[in-house]
């Protein structure tokens, strides 16, 4: 079996005596030709969107949440206590001073509560997701 990329929406294949047609996959086309030859007849133009899809199911209740942590005196250790109810991940780290990113251990001690060290004294905003 052989890979035949086409990168127009719609293409008439003739595969020895056997017409495939291709539909749009994101923008990139991907046909399995199982024949030794295909010869490309012609392209034609898009054609017309489909209907919507069906409805999902509902999700979790979740929402996206962003939590902002600032620190005004420089400490080694940020303590904060961010009440999330899960262990967010930290997005990043700016200095007050400079609004330079800045590198961190972190430790979670609990699902409200997270750590973030550094090698010296710090002041500056943490983003956590």
């Amino acid at each position: 079996m052989s890979d035949v990329i086409v990168r127009t929406t719609t293409q008439t294949i003739e595969a020895l005596t056997k017409a495939v047609k291709v539909n749009q996959l994101n923008q990139r086309l991907i046909v399995n030709v199982q024949e030794r030859s295909v010869a490309i007849v012609q392209g034609g133009p898009p054609g017309p969107s489909g209907p919507p899809g069906p409805v999902g199911p509902p999700g979790s209740g979740a929402t996206a949440v962003a939590y902002y942590y600032t620190q005004s005196e420089p400490a080694f250790s940020w303590l904060i206590n961010h009440g999330l109810g899960f262990h967010p991940g930290v997005s990043n780290i700016e200095e007050a001073d400079t609004g330079r990113m800045l590198l961190a251990s972190e430790i979670h001690h609990s699902v409200n509560q997270l750590e973030l060290q550094f090698n010296q004294p710090r002041a500056g905003i943490a983003r956590l997701i």
